[in-house]
């Protein structure tokens, strides 16, 4: 087996996010701005909220173009009070209709 003597060097850095997921992410942070900039409230309003929104609970989940659908986004404060509770509560999250199940939609 041959060895080299010095290591291989790349010419070029690695891209840190691959060129597709780069232009979704640009094309995502347009519609939640937008949707933020229209919805500046926050939905949940569990103690401790502090009451205006800064960023978004995606309803049904950011798989495909869910990711861009702002039927099913839910504006809500940044923190353990209100997107955290959204999250560990899904059960309560469903009846107050702040997330909703992929499951029955299709």
């Amino acid at each position: 087996m041959i060895q080299r003597r010095t290591p291989l060097q790349r010419k070029t850095p690695l891209r840190s996010v691959a060129r597709k997921t780069y232009h979704r992410l640009n094309r995502y942070r347009k519609v939640k701005a937008e949707f933020l900039n229209d919805h500046q409230e926050c939905a949940v309003k569990q103690p401790g909220c502090k009451g205006v929104a800064t960023i978004i609970h995606h309803g049904e989940g950011r798989c495909g173009d869910l990711l861009f659908d702002k039927t099913k986004f839910v504006p809500v404060c940044d923190g353990p009070c209100c997107h955290t509770w959204v999250e560990t509560h899904p059960i309560e999250a469903k009846e107050l209709n702040l997330s909703f199940s992929r499951l029955n939609n299709k």
